[in-house]
């Protein structure tokens, strides 16, 4: 009995003591928190969402404080739940300072690179960054290295193909050397022989097809009159057509134009050049006859 009224008696007398030394705790974890604060503020931080939370911590504290004062049971713990996280955001704000600085570096580092997914991702983490979202910009950034990784080990493979495609090039043209010049020589001598012909044609089926689409375009011409005139198609509708159509036959002239004079100019080219072989053929001729004359009357 004695022993249990000592307990009761100790405990009664402790209590204020505990709630005092929180109390003090709590106060000395506020003053902490407030030099965190400044600190985030001096190094350039957006400290928007600490100041929140302090300002919830504070009201926390007020509250208990009063509680106390009317002999209530105080609960800090709020409180130091709020300073903790402060701290934490604290911490993570300056690693995330460290590790975007160091990601910059590396990607500056990235030479013959299509990066612009990278750089889609460091926006979104100097975006967060600036927000105060510190745990996010790391979460961010660690997406950031891994896209780095998977460009640089796509480029490592296409560097192996490339080689692979070079090595097995080299092999190839060692080995058959003579046959690549006769086919480069046959090439040649098909293009001087035959190129302005294939030109020609080529032209010439441009040429068909374009009059044929302005065929088809005059045809739709027709079909749009007939069909406005015979009450089948609105107005509106039908000037929006013709208009359409006057376009496309604008084009197709256009084009037809710019094709006749290439073609012309290919057809005078070919007149000159068959003239001028022509007058070398007779040229040669005339100087064989008169040799021919010259040793025969010698022989006389």
């Amino acid at each position: 009995m004695r022993l249990l009224f000592f307990v009761f008696i100790t405990a009664f007398l402790l209590v204020p003591y505990v709630t005092a030394q929180t109390q003090n705790e709590t106060l000395q974890s506020l003053k902490t928190t407030e030099q965190d604060i400044q600190q985030m503020k001096d190094a350039g931080f957006n400290t928007l969402r600490v100041e929140d939370l302090l300002t919830e911590a504070k009201n926390l504290f007020d509250a208990q404080s009063a509680l106390e004062k009317q002999g209530g049971k105080p609960d800090y713990s709020f409180v130091i739940t709020r300073t903790t996280e402060i701290s934490s955001i604290k911490e993570k704000a300056f690693q995330a300072k460290d590790e975007l600085a160091a990601l910059e570096i590396a990607i500056a580092k990235l030479e013959g690179f299509d990066i612009s997914p990278v750089n889609g991702l460091l926006t979104q983490v100097k975006q967060a960054f600036e927000a105060g979202r510190f745990e996010e910009a790391i979460e961010k950034m660690d997406e950031t290295y891994q896209k780095i990784s998977e460009l640089q080990a796509a480029t490592t493979r296409v560097s192996a193909l490339l080689d692979a495609w070079r090595a097995s090039l080299t092999a190839f043209v060692t080995e058959n050397w003579l046959w690549l010049i006769i086919a480069g020589i046959l090439i040649v001598i098909f293009v001087f022989v035959f190129g302005k012909r294939v030109s020609v044609y080529l032209i010439k089926r441009k040429i068909q097809r374009l009059n044929f689409e302005k065929q088809v375009i005059q045809n739709l011409i027709k079909d749009a009159q007939e069909k406005y005139f015979s009450g089948e198609m609105p107005e509106n509708t039908y000037y929006i057509k013709i208009a359409k159509y006057a376009e496309l036959t604008r084009e197709v002239n256009r084009q037809l134009t710019v094709l006749d004079s290439k073609l012309k100019r290919k057809e005078i080219k070919g007149k000159v050049k068959g003239e001028k072989e022509k007058d070398f053929e007779l040229k040669k001729t005339k100087k064989k006859v008169k040799k021919i004359k010259f040793l025969f009357l010698k022989r006389k």
